[in-house]
């Protein structure tokens, strides 16, 4: 990515990035959006890019006027911002939380019309880094920055979220818009990390899209024999995760 502002190259990431995951192919309630639909989406999205990049400051104010953020919520205005400004969508429902007698089942995150096609979609998005424990394929063994954060759990979460509109709560928000029943849609983006000793015969979670993008990762033990004395790293905050992190030398560090 070559645009001169970060946040520029954070949005591009956002559109233009490998997923992460596919669904099953037996699963008829949505639609793992894959790797070539992004590279579309990126490529219709490029003057659209460039014209952000000679002028950041709506995009900078749109993606901070939340204020301090979770990696996750920053990843959703960015999402946002795009599907508001590219030119091709209209956002017709954003975070809206389901509710059965003040109990909320969920929170929608968008619902979005092509305005070209005039179909209706319904969008789930998250950004997600995952450690592989045990080189394993099976999810439970994929674990989030908090260790309790299981892919197993993002995926179990992400159902019940892509058929909100299935139950009876999820439909009657639906008349009360006038909208039909949308196709729903999964947006995972992120890193699956790998442990450096078993590259070599690394697992991939199920379902993974093989794409996806991938990285290493060490205990802190490891560090001198992994480095084996080069200093040529940083400690990246969680706001510089999405587009590759230059440096002040031009060098380049994915984390």
């Amino acid at each position: 990515m070559g645009f001169k502002h970060k946040i520029v190259n954070d949005l591009a990431w956002v559109i233009s990035s490998a997923p992460l995951m596919s669904v099953n192919p037996k699963e008829k309630a949505y639609i793992g959006l894959d790797d070539q639909w992004f590279k579309t989406e990126a490529e219709r999205c490029e003057s659209f890019l460039k014209a952000e990049d000679a002028n950041p400051s709506r995009l900078a104010e749109f993606v901070s006027s939340e204020g301090r953020q979770l990696l996750g919520k920053r990843f959703e205005r960015f999402v946002e911002y795009w599907l508001t400004y590219s030119g091709k969508y209209e956002v017709l429902i954003s975070n809206r939380p389901v509710s059965r007698n003040k109990i909320t089942l969920g929170e929608i995150d968008y619902v979005f019309r092509d305005i070209f096609s005039g179909e209706i979609w319904h969008l789930e998005v998250a950004s997600k880094y995952y450690l592989g424990y045990d080189n394993s394929h099976l999810w439970n063994n994929w674990k989030g920055i908090n260790a309790k954060d299981t892919l197993e759990d993002k995926m179990t979460k992400f159902r019940k979220q892509l058929t909100i509109f299935d139950r009876e709560e999820g439909g009657a928000l639906l008349d009360e818009l006038g909208l039909s029943r949308p196709n729903s849609l999964l947006m995972m983006k992120g890193f699956f990390f790998y442990h450096w000793k078993n590259i070599k015969g690394a697992k991939s979670p199920q379902l993974s899209l093989p794409n996806h993008n991938a990285g290493l990762f060490l205990k802190e033990s490891e560090i001198s024999e992994f480095f084996k004395g080069d200093n040529s790293w940083v400690l990246l905050s969680k706001h510089n995760w999405f587009a590759p992190y230059a440096s002040a030398s031009n060098r380049r560090f994915a984390f």
